[in-house]
């Protein structure tokens, strides 16, 4: 079975698909979508295996060309529209992209990209009805379904050669552990070209469930509202979005009567947040989670009734995956030492497009970077990237320690930390804080750490600003912030 037909296996013709506030469609719409664009692949002699793009906003049309795009057996390339249009006019060549699925407001951006067919949202309209005998290179599990873009926030974006096999297992897991059947119905506000919004569409059209989209989260409170008019029954974010519902919202102060749970992946949400949310939702599971794109999206999960017990872990692996934690030597740490977390499984991709080398995909299994300590009980707890840790003066401390600390000012909506050279100590800690509107000093935020951090953990420099940089699936670019001055 390949992903097309696995994904649309169950789902209900008549039944909603895709809402929100400027569309809706059903099952049968994003079907006969779908059917119109491989009748424009055949039309221009796609290929099995010819890369495809997509350039637009979360939509029908999105999802439609997405699918089309498996079910003819060519390859899916989500360009992240957050980028500056010389890095998408890169990622398209790398890729050999030659057509381009793209919407209206993106078209007028970028009107000159280098493909040789672009094709918009009313080119669908006008195919007509007559969609028999679709198109089709008949495409397996092996072959390869997408490439995916890293997020890129600590380097370069790499892309990530996804087989329709890879999500297929990816899909079945998280559907089991969450538990998802036909009536959830997601509020998506991640981009689906990042791995963590099309995971959402990939297990909800599995189950023949709704996405609900809004596109548009810095207006926060629309977004509250449609959880709660559209009678959303589950809700995904990184620890951005979190950040910002907790601290610059009305979220806690909402009732959200069809809410089941939360999830949230994407990086290190602080203590403090998670036990906010905990607390105001005690009825709502609330799912920490752990991927990478090179894992297709989830490797573990945190089982929502020990998410205050064993608060600060990532959990376990999701089925179908195993996680190892390995020392220098390769050999699995005991409870308390460190480790790099190392992969395996279906699940876990082949490696990243025209890179030969693919030096984190040793023997079939993928090193993650990510170092992880494991308790007595199996649960998994990351105590940084490799190169998030930070020497100031000669001590050794994970950047997420001094980000917590900061995070646990009122005033303090976002944070991240960096190490800069200095002759005398080698590293010093510069900090970056998010305030929104609120009115904080350096001298402030300083007396705040000294009341919790060792004086060698507390930031030498201090950089105020309203909202850290960040890309648009929530993540900190903390490449900006390296060549910030």
């Amino acid at each position: 079975m390949n992903l097309y037909h696995f994904l649309m296996e169950h789902v209900d013709a008549t039944k909603i698909a895709i809402q929100s506030r400027s569309e809706e469609k059903t099952y049968k719409d994003i079907d006969d979508m779908a059917k119109a664009v491989c009748f424009y692949l055949a039309d221009h002699k796609i290929q099995r295996g010819d890369r495809i793009a997509i350039l637009a906003h979360n939509s029908s049309f999105w999802v439609a060309s997405y699918l089309a795009i498996l079910r003819y057996g060519a390859v899916a390339v989500p360009v992240p529209i957050d980028q500056h249009e010389t890095t998408i006019h890169h990622f398209l060549q790398i890729t050999g992209c030659s057509i381009c699925f793209i919407d209206d407001d993106h078209l007028k951006k970028f009107p000159d990209l280098p493909v040789m067919h672009i094709i918009t949202p009313d080119k669908l309209e006008s195919r007509g009805t007559d969609l028999a005998a679709v198109p089709t290179h008949h495409p397996t599990e092996d072959d390869l379904a997408a490439l995916m873009f890293t997020s890129g926030s600590t380097g370069v974006p790499n892309a990530v050669k996804v087989s329709h096999k890879n999500i297929i297992t990816n899909t079945k897991s998280i559907v089991e552990y969450l538990q998802l059947k036909s009536d959830d119905r997601i509020m998506v506000v991640l981009p689906f070209y990042y791995c963590f919004g099309t995971s959402l569409l990939h297990t909800h059209f599995r189950v023949g469930g709704t996405l609900v989209i809004n596109n548009q989260f810095l207006y926060t409170e629309d977004v509250l509202n449609d959880i709660e008019n559209f009678e959303c029954t589950g809700f995904a974010g990184v620890p951005s979005v979190y950040q910002r519902l907790v601290k610059r919202s009305s979220f806690q102060e909402r009732e959200f009567r069809h809410l089941r749970h939360f999830q949230q992946a994407g990086g290190r949400l602080g203590q403090p947040i998670i036990q906010t949310i905990v607390e105001a939702f005690p009825q709502k599971k609330f799912y920490v989670m752990y991927g990478q794109t090179e894992a297709t999206s989830r490797l573990s999960y945190l089982d929502p009734e020990l998410v205050l017990e064993k608060i600060n872990s990532i959990g376990r692996a999701i089925p179908y995956v195993t996680i190892e934690v390995l020392n220098e030597d390769n050999q699995p740490v005991q409870a308390g030492e460190q480790g790099e977390i190392v992969c395996s499984g279906d699940s876990i991709t082949s490696g990243y497009w025209q890179d030969q080398a693919n030096q984190r995909y040793i023997g079939g299994k993928l090193h993650t970077g990510d170092i992880a300590t494991v308790d007595e009980d199996g649960y998994l707890y990351i105590v940084g990237r490799k190169s998030d840790f930070l020497k100031p003066g000669g001590h050794r401390i994970g950047s997420h320690k001094i980000i917590d600390v900061l995070l646990l000012h009122p005033d303090i909506l976002e944070a991240e930390v960096i190490g800069v050279y200095d002759d005398e100590l080698g590293e010093l800690v510069r900090a970056f804080v998010g305030v929104g509107d609120n009115t904080l000093s350096e001298k402030d935020i300083k007396r705040h750490c000294l009341n919790h951090l060792p004086r060698f953990a507390v930031p030498h420099e201090i950089v105020i600003l309203k909202e850290l940089p960040k890309n648009h699936a929530g993540k900190v670019q903390k490449t900006m912030l390296l060549n910030y001055e």
